[in-house]
């Protein structure tokens, strides 16, 4: 039986909390591994305190999907 596939992905942020064309193409890509089966470790962070304290909590976004994504803030 193979292992699931496992990737590391380091992004200058997560759209909502760091808007922008590319962080909001890292949460689509993230959430769509994350529902396809990879253990993913996603690394991010925010540009000032207010959206830092909702992205460490990831507030907003799909929980299903979240729980299964490893987060670095």
């Amino acid at each position: 039986m193979s292992r699931p596939l496992r990737i590391a992905m380091l992004t200058t942020g997560i759209f909502p909390y760091v808007v922008g064309g590319m962080q909001r193409h890292a949460q689509l890509l993230a959430e769509h591994m994350a529902r396809s089966g990879v253990e993913l470790t996603l690394s991010h962070t925010a540009r000032d305190s207010a959206a830092a304290a909702r992205a460490r909590g990831l507030a907003g976004l799909d929980r299903d999907v979240w729980s299964r994504i490893r987060v670095e803030f």
